[in-house]
């Protein structure tokens, strides 16, 4: 709130002596050191180092062997679950004409098993990549409604990112759904003007052949 103008006019209360000062309050205790990491989450995390490190290099594969060891190292981990959607996701898309329905498959169990040892995804750095892969991993293999679903997720954890909406396009064309198809593609221009995105998403456009 703001700070009122000038200073308050005193009153009698104001001009009484102030009152005794109180007791010092005991000495609060000091709480209890948190557990460090169990043996098994630092073996996990070790692993999923080593995975990252292969899945920059685009070494899906050696990513992927990496993952399902930290996973079996810490199954508790919705993070190495994660991971592991990441890789299968990114093997699955690599080629350009075409994504690979097993490996789009196994993304998804990945990323359904991190969302259900984790349903808030606070383990998570950043949601919106899991529900992205996720939604896309769910088109290939033919789940659209479950794709829109996690399309939805993905716009609520980034709001002002235009993909969202222009796979939710793609999604809708491939159901038949052509008047919300057009009203994802017009709120997914919108957010890409807004953000000076908009020849990258012009280009995806003429590069998509359901558009």
């Amino acid at each position: 709130a703001a700070a009122p103008a000038g200073e308050p006019i005193p009153t009698p209360h104001d001009m009484e002596p102030p009152p005794a000062a109180p007791a010092p309050a005991p000495a609060a205790k000091k709480a209890p050191r948190k557990a460090g990491r169990s043996p098994k989450s630092l073996k996990a995390a070790r692993t999923l180092a080593e995975g990252r490190a292969a899945e920059r290099a685009q070494q899906f594969s050696r990513a992927i062997g990496l993952y399902e060891k930290a996973t079996k190292q810490d199954p508790s981990s919705a993070d190495a679950f994660f991971h592991l959607g990441n890789a299968y996701f990114g093997r699955a898309f690599q080629r350009a004409d075409r994504a690979d329905r097993d490996d789009a498959q196994a993304a998804v169990d990945a990323y359904e098993t991190a969302v259900g040892i984790d349903p808030t995804l606070k383990s998570i750095r950043d949601p919106f990549l899991l529900y992205h892969g996720l939604s896309q991993s769910y088109e290939t293999v033919g789940a659209y409604q479950k794709a829109l679903g996690a399309l939805k997720m993905a716009s609520k954890n980034n709001p002002n990112n235009p993909m969202p909406h222009l796979y939710g396009a793609r999604v809708r064309m491939k159901m038949g759904d052509t008047e919300r198809a057009s009203a994802n593609l017009y709120w997914s221009v919108k957010r890409a003007r807004a953000l000076n995105m908009f020849p990258q998403l012009a280009r995806m456009l003429r590069e998509d052949a359901v558009f």
